[in-house]
């Protein structure tokens, strides 16, 4: 509900009339599709690698969950900040923008990202890392 994962994957998930999806309110969304997809009530599920790894080991399944790049997914997101409309939201956003932007290069920022991401799609992770600094090192 209300999630995003970019313009083209939205595209397909908005425009598949034909597949059976299910869409689930709740206070903890996320996790009880994890526990679907382990019991075999669901066949796939989508999201970001990190939080259905971290979802896996946390229910002691991460051995058994397959994870799979999709090509129309954005390089590279990192992250959003969302504030009221207003002035106070504009110059909040500005400033964490700005502070992002600082912390995205830091080896911290990094050992984040790769704590819970399995080993299969660290190094894609690590490439589109490296691309995105060499471009704005430009």
């Amino acid at each position: 509900m209300s999630r995003s994962f970019g313009a083209n994957i939205d595209k397909v998930i908005n425009e598949s009339h034909d597949a059976n999806i299910i869409s689930r309110p709740g206070r903890d969304t996320l996790a009880s599709l994890t526990y679907m997809l382990q019991k075999k009530r669901i066949d796939i599920l989508l999201g970001y690698p990190s939080e259905h790894y971290y979802l896996a080991h946390s229910m002691g399944f991460e051995d058994d969950l397959t994870q799979l790049s999709l090509t129309e997914a954005p390089a590279l997101s990192i992250g959003y900040i969302g504030c009221t409309k207003n002035k106070q939201g504009e110059v909040t956003v500005k400033l964490l923008d700005e502070a992002l932007e600082k912390i995205a290069h830091t080896d911290a920022f990094h050992d984040v990202l790769v704590r819970w991401l399995p080993d299969n799609l660290q190094p894609i992770l690590e490439k589109r890392l490296k691309d995105r600094n060499e471009s704005a090192a430009h």
